[in-house]
C-alpha cells in the first residue's frame, strides 16, 4: 500500500498550539470548497464559523462520507 502523503496544518483556535498532519487529499478537498465560497463572499467576507458552514454545504454526501 502506498504511503498516505500528509500536510501539516495549524489549528485556528488560539488555545491550540499543535500542528495536525492530515492527508493531502483531505486538505485539497477542503481548500477547494473554502476558496470557492470565499471568492463569492460579500465585501466584508465571512466569519470563520460562517465560512466553514458555507464550505461544508458545498461538500457532497459522498465526499463527506470519505472525509469521515
Amino acid at each position: 500500500m502506498a504511503e498516505d502523503v500528509r500536510i501539516a496544518c495549524r489549528a485556528p483556535a488560539k488555545s491550540k498550539s499543535s500542528v495536525t498532519r492530515i492527508p493531502t487529499w483531505k486538505f485539497d478537498l477542503k481548500r477547494e470548497h473554502i476558496l470557492a465560497v470565499g471568492g463569492a463572499a460579500e465585501p466584508h467576507g465571512f466569519s470563520f464559523q460562517d465560512l466553514a458552514s458555507a464550505a461544508g454545504e458545498r461538500i457532497t454526501d459522498a465526499q463527506k462520507s470519505k472525509l469521515g
